[in-house]
């Protein structure tokens, strides 16, 4: 929960500016049906708000990596994904603790991602966050990446994402 971190985390006034890669909703902004599809294996299992869960390849394969060639997905799989609390999950669908204030005139400048095959942080639920995000004063943009998926900062031409995601903190970052 990341990008949900930072979003809290510039709420409270704190940094010069935010990233909000693959953006997660907060409290205020329904889960998309698509999201909400994607995270029912964590959701459906038994005692998941108390567990450690482990992802399945089948569902990294098809929610996270589905831009990523197949012969590159075991490898990735096998190399990065690692078991997370389930209770992170649960927190975000039913917004405990992750409530922004949309209208905070003290956030710093904020940028949300969106990668156009996102099967998990889909970019229609990013706009949504953008549309509510933009109602503070402080600057609020959005980017999105055609052809890349929730594996946005890690596929091949990340150096792309990346490179734009660092041109706009240049530009925007209070001092």
């Amino acid at each position: 929960m990341r990008d949900l971190t930072s979003r809290l985390l510039l709420d409270r006034g704190l940094g010069a500016a935010g990233v909000a890669i693959n953006a997660g909703p907060p409290r205020g902004v329904l889960p998309s049906p698509r999201a909400i599809r994607s995270a029912l294996p964590v959701m459906l299992a038994w005692r998941g708000w108390s567990r450690i869960l482990f992802m399945s390849f089948k569902g990294f394969s098809t929610t996270f990596a589905n831009t990523l060639a197949p012969s590159q997905q075991r490898e990735t799989y096998d190399q990065h994904i690692v078991p997370a609390p389930g209770r992170i999950y649960f927190q975000a669908a039913f917004g405990i603790g992750i409530a922004v204030r949309f209208k905070n005139s003290k956030r710093p400048p904020l940028l949300l991602t969106a990668a156009a095959e996102d099967r998990t942080c889909t970019p229609t639920m990013v706009r949504t966050m953008y549309r509510k995000q933009k109602q503070a004063p402080s600057r609020t943009d959005i980017l999105e990446f055609p052809k890349r998926s929730h594996w946005l900062i890690a596929e091949p031409g990340w150096e792309e994402v990346a490179g734009a995601i660092l041109k706009w903190a240049e530009a925007n970052a209070k001092s």
